[in-house]
């Protein structure tokens, strides 16, 4: 009993910093194979990914301290972009709420926010409320769903974050760009 609430925790902590496979699936294990509580499991869920997201804001903004430079020449040949226009700090939050909520890799939009150092209280307001809503929203799903329906809806999400991860980045790095 404990080892599952202790890999809960863990794959939402290390899922916002670099772990490919979202917290969804355990949380959907947890309720429906294990009867946990719904409510239990999603606060524990968001508060561990709130903590990891934490974490990949701080390396964000220790690799803007100590490697800025570097970095920004590896994202400029790699993106043919320049990264010094990415500066509105709105863009920069709305997407990273987006990506608590949505099948996006969240994690990457901490790194960003914490490379911009953007408002980090907004950061976890917004961290909170986005992953309570996906979160609190899978748990008390997988509790009422079929399992066709949740495999079904599962695979959906996890394609839909595999096309994301690959495919987003480029155009988002584009997208702030021109905003400026």
């Amino acid at each position: 009993m404990y080892l599952d609430i202790l890999l809960l925790i863990i794959w939402s902590f290390i899922e916002a910093i670099f772990f490919p496979i979202p917290v969804d699936i355990i949380l959907v294990y947890l309720v429906k194979e294990k009867n946990y509580n719904p409510y239990f499991v999603a606060f524990l869920a968001v508060l561990f990914n709130t903590l990891g997201s934490s974490f990949g804001y701080k390396i964000g903004e220790f690799i803007s301290k100590k490697y800025k430079k570097r970095f920004h020449n590896w994202v400029e040949r790699k993106y043919n972009v320049k990264i010094d226009k990415i500066t509105n700090e709105r863009l920069i939050n709305y997407f990273y709420f987006l990506s608590t909520v949505l099948p996006l890799p969240q994690k990457v939009f901490a790194f960003i926010s914490g490379y911009f150092k953007t408002n980090i209280l907004i950061f976890l307001i917004y961290t909170i409320i986005g992953r309570s809503i996906r979160f609190f929203t899978i748990a008390l799903l997988a509790q009422k769903l079929s399992w066709k329906l949740i495999i079904t809806l599962a695979v959906l999400i996890t394609l839909l974050y595999f096309v994301f991860d690959r495919v987003f980045y480029i155009k988002l790095i584009k997208m702030l760009n021109k905003d400026n």
